[in-house]
């Protein structure tokens, strides 16, 4: 029971860090206040950037997240270590997360759990979609399918 309180915790406080960039203007109609229907928010265990399986997956999403289909997702990528204790090791960790990020041309926000929030959260190496229209949130495990990936792009697609 404990464990489940922890993760709709976690849950709630990405949506209330997420939502200022979800809405737009209040004088506008909700349907179009929404900037974002689809907020997917990837979590990758630091080890799995050395899984090649893992991150295969993870660029065949990113480039499919560059399509037209998948303009309308808000994404945010969250790395989480279990070797992040003290300031010296997450200051290193941050610094290879942002020459990954600079050389893979990855454009949108990796933030290193270096509070080790997400730690015992079962997150790592998965991919949570917000769908705020269909007021949905699934789940996905890294390595992807491509029904996974296929269902995710479409879904971001409105």
């Amino acid at each position: 029971m404990e464990d489940k309180f922890k993760r709709i915790l976690v849950i709630l406080y990405f949506l209330n860090l997420a939502f200022p960039f979800l809405l737009g203007n209040e004088d506008q109609t909700k349907e179009s206040r929404i900037l974002h229907p689809k907020l997917l928010f990837i979590f990758m265990d630091y080890s799995a950037i050395s899984c090649s399986f893992c991150l295969d997956s993870f660029f065949t999403l990113y480039e499919a997240l560059k399509t037209e289909k998948g303009k309308n997702m808000m994404v945010v990528g969250v790395i989480i270590s279990e070797d992040s204790e003290g300031e010296n090791r997450a200051k290193i960790i941050e610094k290879q997360l942002r020459g990954f990020a600079e050389a893979n041309n990855i454009d949108f926000q990796l933030i290193f759990d270096k509070s080790n929030i997400f730690q015992e959260s079962h997150f790592e190496n998965s991919i949570i979609l917000f769908d705020l229209f269909s007021k949905n949130v699934k789940r996905y495990k890294f390595p992807l399918d491509k029904k996974q990936l296929k269902e995710i792009i479409d879904k971001g697609e409105r």
